[in-house]
């Protein structure tokens, strides 16, 4: 086929090569490099796809009407099921604000929501409890903001090229090398991740201005994650994200990714607009992250690990969560594994899938 098509022998043998490989790596239920290419691909694409908020320079945040909620809510009555909840007015907000109150894009995303947590047979809001023990492995980091003279109201983000706004409310940190296989599967960590976005996503600035990911791949080689990550993992890991949660994705720093991951990310950014590419951006520790730190420095606190000045106590943030949900668990009288996979105890107000007008609207 190649020597029809005037290529040299060596491209032949390259691809050969390439699909011996992915044959041999699907059997075993491994991805392989091209899986990797068309998962970053993929994952990436939605970035370019999404509008960024109208009101992200500090213009004031959007107002979600009880008028409009209870218009979403009565929306949602054909994606109602026996026995399931519908997800609680909050998220409906969240959805609505993301969506700059478009009614129909926001039952979309709601609808790709219900669709991966049916599927997975995850809860619509996830316990701390569920996930403990991803969570004391450190994967992931929340950081504080920063407290500092940036954050005065006229602070003026310089990372995005196409307008001056107050940048991403939240930053979410990925440790690659903590994902320990001897702790919890992929799917645990996996939900660990999404937990850790609606608890982020519950404050109304992010909701508004987005998040910032920081993938850190130092001490965890390719090899390491291929033999750890299932081809259904990858599939999963777009799915829970890809039209199913309300959040918008501001930044995405990689830092020290293998090299064979940096060839690949830099062949899919090729491809796609250049809103990802402004988006993603990708360091290393041997040149000191200085563009990392004049980034997001001004916004958060940064760890020391990431050439920050903060030591970062994760241990003590994790038993924050425990201790506030042991709290609201408590002030409701249940106990916190008494919900079940299809029944979430912040959704039981909209379970019954009536349009009646919202009790109220909580601030996250």
């Amino acid at each position: 086929l190649a020597q029809g098509r005037g290529l040299p022998a060596s491209f032949a043998r390259s691809a050969a090569w390439s699909l011996v490989s992915r044959l041999r790596m699907s059997a075993a239920g491994r991805p392989s490099l091209v899986d990797v290419s068309h998962f970053l691909s993929t994952a990436f694409k939605p970035l370019g796809e999404e509008e960024e908020a109208k009101d992200i320079s500090r213009e004031g945040l959007l107002e979600v009407s009880p008028e409009l909620l209870r218009k979403l809510r009565c929306s949602l009555t054909d994606l109602q099921q026996p026995g399931d909840a519908l997800p609680a007015d909050e998220f409906l907000a969240k959805c609505l604000i993301y969506h700059q109150n478009d009614v129909g894009q926001a039952k979309k995303t709601i609808e790709g929501f219900l669709k991966f947590r049916r599927a997975a047979l995850w809860p619509l809001r996830i316990r701390a409890q569920a996930v403990e023990a991803a969570g004391r492995t450190g994967v992931h980091w929340l950081l504080p903001p920063a407290n500092s003279p940036s954050l005065a109201p006229d602070f003026v983000w310089r990372g995005n090229k196409q307008r001056q706004d107050a940048g991403p409310a939240g930053c979410v940190v990925l440790n690659m090398s903590r994902m320990d296989p001897a702790v919890c599967s992929v799917e645990e960590y996996q939900k660990l991740s999404m937990f850790i976005m609606e608890q982020v996503t519950d404050d109304p600035a992010v909701q508004h201005r987005g998040i910032a990911l920081i993938v850190d791949f130092d001490g965890a080689p390719l090899s390491k994650l291929m033999s750890l990550v299932r081809t259904d993992d990858m599939r999963r890991g777009v799915m829970l994200w890809k039209g199913a949660f309300p959040c918008r994705l501001r930044r995405i720093w990689l830092i020290d990714p293998p090299s064979a991951v940096q060839y690949l990310l830099w062949g899919v950014l090729r491809l796609l607009g250049p809103t990802v590419r402004e988006r993603v951006r990708m360091g290393t520790r041997s040149s000191g992250l200085e563009e990392l730190r004049q980034d997001l420095g001004p916004l958060f606190q940064l760890p020391t690990g990431l050439k920050g000045s903060t030591d970062l106590d994760w241990d003590a943030t994790w038993q924050s969560f425990m201790d506030h949900e042991a709290m609201h668990a408590d002030r409701r009288g249940v106990e916190p594994h008494g919900v079940g996979p299809h029944e979430d105890a912040m959704s039981l107000n909209a379970s019954s899938g009536n349009c009646v007008a919202p009790m109220g609207l909580a601030a996250g």
